[in-house]
């Protein structure tokens, strides 16, 4: 045990050492205005467009990627980077980063918020321009309670070069939580590929088709979400089933972990659950439907999800601010949106491209036959919007976000 500790501090000496070698080299390393340097937790779908549309304008851009993860990194993926590189530690990212001098470096963390980035944004006097870009954020929204995470949040919000939003949440810390940013902020949302064209053919006598493509939980789990969903997803089979319209869920775990819901789609022809797709398959899947949705919830009852979420999370504030990536992917596969939720940012923005319909679940039943009626018209929106929202079309606004630091 004595030779253990002995090692760990030899280890912690050393990497000290390092990284004050590197902090000094970095001085004199030229800016190289053409790289952007990416730090990310996880390879989601907003790294890999953003990763893509920067090489597009001729910027050569590195991926830091925490080792855990590196099983969401396929060859499909990689090619959208220059070089991508894995680390294990705070020390060892920050190591990686000191060797490179580039125009920023972009971090994107979960709500439960790295050590690393924390880490990096410390010591932001000593690397450069950091940009700090949380895919949810944590207080006060989060269902999960953890005072490092917050702390972490707080730091990394408040003393970042900028931040980059994916949703319209940092609204609700600034005026609710008191969060106070001395960098700039932009809205920058996930956008689009612009890269599937499918053409919807569907006849007007044919039955409407409304998909859900995402993350359910099972109805016995411990969240309290779950008790949400499973009541509004039982009512929109039931009453899709009396109209003949039919419910289609993609969920991301195999539906056999959801016995659940399969026992309800047995006596019910109008409801199906597939089992989850890559994202090329999602894509085509979808483009077959007429709508795709997240309301999963009902908007009479906002006030009563208040009540159970009272103590866990501020159910209404994450109502109002929140994103979704999948209604990007809806309008990738060609379909327009039905949103829901009382107070919505992100349906309310959509809807002025003319790509998204303000629908609550208790009123879908009685709009069935207008959205029938009207499914050719938003279509035909989509097509429009999707070029107005595609990542390339947008990345430059975030290239003179950089610059501008």
């Amino acid at each position: 045990m004595k030779g253990f500790k002995n090692d760990h501090m030899e280890i912690c000496i050393y990497n000290h050492i390092i990284i004050k070698i590197n902090e000094v080299l970095h001085k004199y390393r030229k800016t190289d205005s053409k790289c952007i340097v990416l730090v990310a937790f996880l390879i989601k779908p907003r790294i890999v467009k953003i990763g893509y549309a920067l090489r597009k304008k001729g910027y050569k851009v590195i991926l830091f990627l925490e080792e855990n993860n590196k099983k969401g990194l396929y060859n499909s993926k990689v090619r959208f980077f220059d070089r991508v590189s894995l680390f294990k530690s705070k020390e060892e990212v920050y190591c990686k980063c000191l060797m490179l001098n580039p125009l920023v470096y972009h971090l994107f963390t979960e709500a439960s918020v790295n050590e690393w980035a924390e880490y990096i944004v410390d010591r932001k006097q000593k690397i450069g321009k950091i940009v700090y870009d949380q895919y949810d954020v944590y207080k006060g929204i989060c269902r999960i309670h953890n005072r490092n995470w917050e702390k972490r949040e707080k730091k990394c919000f408040e003393n970042a070069d900028g931040i980059c939003c994916r949703s319209f949440q940092t609204q609700y810390l600034k005026h609710y939580m008191g969060y106070r940013f001395k960098g700039k902020r932009i809205l920058f949302l996930d956008y689009c590929w612009d890269k599937y064209h499918f053409v919807n053919d569907k006849k007007d006598n044919e039955n409407l088709q409304i998909v859900y493509g995402g993350r359910i939980l099972s109805p016995n789990s411990k969240d309290t979400l779950s008790l949400v969903e499973w009541e509004t997803v039982c009512y929109i089979a039931k009453k899709f089933k009396k109209h003949k319209a039919y419910f289609m869920i993609i969920p991301t775990k195999s539906a056999t972990e959801y016995p659940e819901f399969l026992k309800l789609k047995r006596d019910n022809q109008y409801l199906k659950i597939e089992e989850p797709m890559n994202f090329d398959e999602l894509i085509r899947y979808e483009s077959k439907m007429d709508y795709g949705i997240d309301c999963f919830e009902f908007q009479c009852k906002m006030d009563e999800y208040e009540i159970m979420f009272k103590g866990i999370a501020d159910y209404r504030a994450d109502a109002k601010y929140y994103a979704t990536n999948k209604f990007f992917d809806y309008l990738d596969a060609g379909i327009p949106i039905i949103y829901g939720r009382k107070g919505e940012l992100f349906g309310r923005y959509l809807s002025h491209f003319g790509v998204a319909a303000a629908c609550a679940v208790e009123d879908m039943p009685y709009m069935l036959d207008e959205l029938k009626r009207k499914r050719g018209e938003y279509t035909e929106n989509v097509k429009r919007a999707r070029k107005a929202l595609a990542i390339e079309n947008q990345i430059g606004r975030l290239i003179d976000f950089y610059k501008s630091l």
